[in-house]
């Protein structure tokens, strides 16, 4: 949770909040409804109004949102901006906005359910061919050496030689370290390996690949990952790791053994993220190839889960002894499969489920997706 310090360290950054300002000005329309997720202090929020924005709904579950309405009153617009303390799946608007305004990023757009908060507002709140700002972001990649942020903050705590720290190192050499990761450190040039459309983006998990071919030997440590964003109306920016400035830094994910090249050798990165929960389970594989040869060699099969679930309990038990209980996506998935034995249409069986689990189909448009999926895999 940002505290209020932190949202003036975010709109000090100038490489972000000059392109964000810009794109809300080129977008923003005389009259236009917005609305702005995740909106702190309501910074983004009056810059709608100047644009000329009629009416502006900011929403935030940070207790820095109660600002907001003196904020906006310090500017002249409190009569037009209406600050909501609450999960932006929860709001309902009696009128859809024109626009979509967000900002939910870390060095990553993976960051807790921020992906499935934009889809469910964009499904929801938004109408048809509204405008979102931010547009898509591009995720890149390349091969990179331990940053100093990881020499200094893991590997040297890791190095003492009065207590053995071995499964701390386990659990965090598969783990994505957030921090800055300098130019020099990366050993190949950036290379996109996802680019996420916010205006179509449908799902939560996604996956993408990037290859480099080295000209001169090299030891590889983990992958760096950056985004640029395309906020729309010309304007945009980079979290790239020559832009210094940038809050967000950017993510370095560490190989457990470092990987040496030769000139000439390719290597080749998979990046899965699953939603487990409120976080992301990130997967990274890596795969070498000489000159000449015709097989990919595995070195690399990496995953977060480790750091989610360092507390056993948070695993289900499956031992053979043990008496399974249904939670709450099992309890759902069995109303579904009543529902279809008694003939119910998937609108009568999505209006079931709310009815029943409303902590977890939050609106009408998770529980129609919910029984979509089912019906289709089911009818398999």
């Amino acid at each position: 949770m940002y505290r209020v310090g932190d949202y003036l360290w975010m709109i000090a950054d100038s490489t972000r909040v000059e392109p964000y300002a810009g794109a809300i000005q080129a977008l923003v329309k005389r009259g236009d409804r917005v609305l702005e997720l995740g909106t702190g202090i309501g910074f983004f929020s009056v810059l709608a109004v100047r644009a000329g924005a009629a009416h502006v709904d900011a929403v935030d579950v940070s207790p820095a949102v109660h600002l907001g309405p003196r904020v906006a009153a310090a500017n002249g617009c409190a009569d037009r901006i209406a600050f909501h303390a609450c999960d932006a799946r929860r709001l309902a608007l009696p009128v859809a906005a024109d626009v979509l305004l967000s900002d939910l990023r870390g060095p990553t757009p993976f960051k807790g359910r921020s992906l499935e908060t934009l889809i469910d507002a964009r499904r929801r709140l938004l109408r048809p061919g509204g405008t979102v700002i931010a547009m898509r972001d591009t995720l890149y990649a390349a091969p990179a050496r331990p940053p100093l942020a990881f020499r200094r903050d893991v590997v040297t705590p890791l190095q003492r030689n009065d207590v053995s720290l071995e499964p701390v190192a386990r659990v965090v050499y598969d783990a994505p370290q957030r921090g800055r990761v300098a130019a020099d450190d990366l050993l190949a040039p950036g290379a996109s390996w996802l680019t996420i459309d916010y205006r179509t983006i449908d799902a939560t998990d996604h996956a993408g690949e990037a290859s480099w071919q080295f000209g001169r030997a090299a030891t590889v440590a983990g992958i760096a990952v950056w985004f640029d964003s395309d906020l729309g109306g010309g304007f945009g920016f980079s979290t790239a790791p020559a832009n210094e400035t940038c809050p967000y830094g950017q993510l370095f994910l560490p190989f457990r053994n470092a990987v040496d090249v030769a000139a000439g050798d390719s290597l080749r990165i998979r990046i899965d993220l699953h939603l487990a929960g409120d976080d992301y389970v990130w997967v990274w594989h890596a795969w070498t190839r000489s000159p000449g040869q015709i097989d990919e060699r595995l070195v690399v099969d990496q995953n977060s889960l480790a750091e989610i679930v360092i507390d056993p309990a948070a695993l289900p038990s499956t031992a053979e002894t043990r008496v399974p209980s249904l939670g709450a996506s099992g309890r759902a998935l069995r109303l579904v499969l009543e529902s279809i034995e008694q003939g119910q249409c998937i609108s009568e069986i999505a209006t079931e489920l709310r009815r029943a689990e409303p902590d977890v189909f939050t609106s009408r448009e998770r529980a129609l997706a919910f029984v979509a999926r089912w019906v289709a895999e089911l009818s398999r």
